[in-house]
């Protein structure tokens, strides 16, 4: 039996740290869906 793959997310944040706040709040609704937060963007 395969272990899924998990899934990788990047974030990318402008502004204010309104916008911080609201980029690690959606990391923390995301992670327990099995998304990893990664700190570069693939490709």
């Amino acid at each position: 039996m395969s272990e899924t793959p998990q899934k990788r997310l990047y974030i990318k944040t402008y502004g204010c740290q309104m916008n911080v706040y609201d980029s690690e709040r959606m990391a923390d609704v995301l992670r327990p869906l099995g998304y990893g937060i990664v700190s570069e963007p693939e490709g």
